[in-house]
């Protein structure tokens, strides 16, 4: 496999023919139509939409659908997944993974070395089992063996670590991940061979571990969005493709990876229903050294410094006239980059999954807060067990401080802290009524045992998972079922 850096410049990957030729060299007959061949071929490429490149979007119809958009927000404690049935029936799953290093253990302070490792041990196993049970549960594929559509938003462990064990020996129509790295498309292609997961669904039912078929729709897809260039787009330049010639494919021999490359501002539709449509706005965005400074004096950047998180897939649903935004670990970076391609089209986006857990240090910036203007949102986070302590309550608060001015109702029970870091320490929670209500808060109680948390009563639509809603043509449903967890955003010191 090969790294696929020379599509991330946007030119065309370098091969041994293209090497320059010394003066008064000529190309024999047999180059000469090679060359032709490669260029018939390009100029093929370039009149090609996204749908034809990457097969049918979403796979081969699934049937079964109830006409309804039904999305899980698991509890993957501190890490991701969410899963999704189209009205049509079709499977899609956007990240599976946890944080091994923050099990869901509570320890008495008695317990021996081996008894601690024992039990965390077993916490992460249970939190699989979880995750596994929920994608083969009635609620998503109900024994079924093919995923239409995998969308993983970047290499984190804590995103994609079960995603071999939940997908074991079942079929998956396209696969999206984000291409920045080259790496990233070996571990991707290897992650999804773990085991034999993917198998051709065109294959002959008798040779379960074949698939060599070349209509096999699993081959993945590295996704590049990239801030659009004044220059292209003043000339109408459209949304340009190619295929990665060099990268290999899951079990080869098979048809070639593709690899989307996209400037403009449309994103990259990967599935068309009559009434829902998925799109990937943002993916690959490149990392800069700007900071934003928040209310309290908080200095917003990007984290890590190679670029890993703003360069998650963002992922747009839009069903029925509603508009559902999954953000993976997007970062400032990838919040400026949608605030400036997708602006206008992500106003007033019904449900946001918030970026990076709720960390208030790299994501969730108030220009993409008020750009997005969200009527709910739900957080994915490890709450009492994660070192990472996510989510932190200053990018709880600026939530709640854009619900204040929205028109939002309904009482959300939550558990809040200030964190440790000296931002947080210095802006805890409202201890008093009247900043209670400056951020919408009913109530505020200190948590017994736990430093520095806070129980909460908050005016508005602020969820953790699990959560789950359904779409339809009368509008957006809560599963009134999710009731425990739900109701638990925030852990201690």
């Amino acid at each position: 496999m090969t790294d696929t850096g020379g599509i991330e410049g946007g030119g065309k990957r370098k091969r041994e023919d293209d090497k320059p030729k010394r003066v008064g060299e000529l190309d024999s007959e047999e180059e000469l139509v090679k060359r032709r061949a490669l260029e018939a071929e390009e100029k093929e490429i370039a009149s090609m939409d996204v749908e034809s490149l990457t097969g049918p979007p979403g796979g081969p119809p699934r049937g079964g659908g109830n006409g309804k958009l039904s999305v899980m927000y698991l509890d993957a404690g501190q890490g991701d997944c969410t899963l999704i049935t189209t009205p049509a029936g079709r499977h899609i799953m956007i990240d599976c993974g946890h944080d091994n290093k923050s099990a869901e253990v509570d320890f008495t302070g008695e317990e021996t070395p081996q008894e601690r490792t024992a039990a965390k041990e077993a916490a992460n196993t249970r939190r699989k089992q979880v995750l596994e049970d929920a994608v083969n549960g009635a609620g998503f594929l109900n024994g079924g063996t093919h995923l239409d559509l995998l969308v993983l938003t970047h290499p984190d462990d804590d995103h994609n670590n079960t995603v071999a064990q939940v997908l074991d020996r079942k079929t998956i129509g396209s696969v999206y991940f984000s291409g920045r790295f080259g790496t990233h498309l070996q571990n991707t292609q290897d992650l999804l061979n773990t085991g034999g997961t993917i198998q051709s669904p065109l294959t002959d039912p008798n040779k379960p571990d074949d698939a060599t078929d070349p209509t096999f729709l699993g081959a993945p897809k590295a996704v590049f969005c990239r801030w659009a260039d004044p220059k292209d787009r003043a000339k109408g330049t459209e949304v340009r493709i190619q295929i990665d010639k060099k990268a290999g494919v899951l079990n080869a021999p098979g048809p070639k990876g593709v690899a989307v490359d996209v400037k403009g501002d449309a994103g990259i539709t990967i599935l068309v229903e009559e009434n829902c449509t998925v799109t990937i706005l943002a993916g690959n965005v490149q990392r800069d050294d700007k900071v934003v400074i928040d209310a309290d004096k908080l200095t917003i950047d990007d984290g890590d410094t190679v670029g890993k998180n703003c360069g998650s897939l963002v992922v747009l649903i839009e069903a029925f006239g509603k508009k559902l935004l999954f953000c993976g670990d997007a970062t400032r970076s990838t919040e400026q980059f949608l605030i400036a391609q997708h602006g206008g089209r992500l106003r007033d986006t019904d449900w946001l999954r918030v970026a990076h857990h709720g960390a208030s240090g790299t994501s969730s910036i108030p220009a993409f807060i008020s750009t997005v203007r969200p009527k709910n949102v739900v957080i994915s986070a490890g709450r009492q067990y994660s070192s990472f302590k996510h989510p932190r309550w200053l990018a709880v608060k600026r939530y709640l401080t854009w619900f204040t001015t929205a028109a939002a109702a309904g009482d959300v029970p939550v558990v809040l802290w200030r964190g440790d870091g000296k931002a947080e320490v210095a802006s805890p929670p409202p201890a008093d009524r009247s900043d209670q209500v400056k951020v919408g808060m009913r109530s505020l109680t200190p948590v017994a045992d736990r430093n520095g948390c806070f129980t909460a009563v908050v005016g508005y639509p602020v969820h953790s998972t699990p959560k789950s809603i359904t779409v339809d043509v009368n509008g957006i449903t809560e599963d009134t079922e999710d009731t425990e967890d739900t109701e638990d955003i925030g852990g201690t010191d």
